[in-house]
């Protein structure tokens, strides 16, 4: 299969993914803003809907989490299927290069693997470098997507998830968008 078709192929799927992630981002939002209490439904009742209806901080900051690795799962198996496709179905495996610590991030390593055929130069300006740190201070230090936003952009940056997260789904798509076959990059 020419890289163009592999290309579409993944880009497509991963424009669905998207989607999804957006629609679950949409429900979270929905369920986690704050409302107004009615004097119509003062009481006991209307307390215990309240309750079971808004989702508590740290859940809140769970779910947003829990989107972000989606997103981040998603780039990820993504390039992992672009290069099953470009080799034969031969799949990736991760190296550790000598001398460093840890490996280098798996993202950057698919890029370059995947350089030899995939040209990444016009996604470049939608690096996701930030989406693969957010994703690390999740799962290595708090499950809370607004404590790694603020160790990774710091106080003056995202000021809340809400902002956040459409930029990161608008980053992973615009980085698919613009990847192009080295083939057709040439011509």
């Amino acid at each position: 299969m020419e890289a163009i078709n592999v290309i579409q192929d993944v880009v497509g799927k991963v424009n669905e993914e998207l989607r999804v992630l957006r629609e679950d981002f949409d429900v979270l939002v929905k369920k986690t803003e704050k409302r107004k209490t009615s004097k119509l439904f003062k009481g006991i009742q209307f307390e215990f809907y309240l309750e079971k209806w808004n989702l508590s901080k740290k859940e809140k900051q769970a779910r947003y989490a829990n989107l972000t690795v989606q997103l981040y799962a998603l780039v990820e198996q993504s390039l992992k299927d672009l290069y099953r496709e470009l080799h034969n179905g031969t799949e990736f495996v991760p190296k550790k290069p000598k001398g460093l610590k840890k490996p280098e991030n798996i993202i950057v390593q698919l890029q370059n693997a995947l350089s030899s055929r995939i040209n990444f130069e016009f996604a470049t300006p939608y690096n996701i470098k930030d989406l693969a740190d957010l994703r690390n201070e999740i799962l290595h230090k708090e499950y809370s997507l607004k404590t790694a936003r603020e160790k990774v952009f710091g106080k003056n940056g995202y000021k809340n998830n809400k902002t956040l997260f459409p930029d990161l789904l608008e980053t992973v798509e615009e980085y698919f968008n613009n990847i192009q076959p080295k083939e057709a990059v040439a011509s």
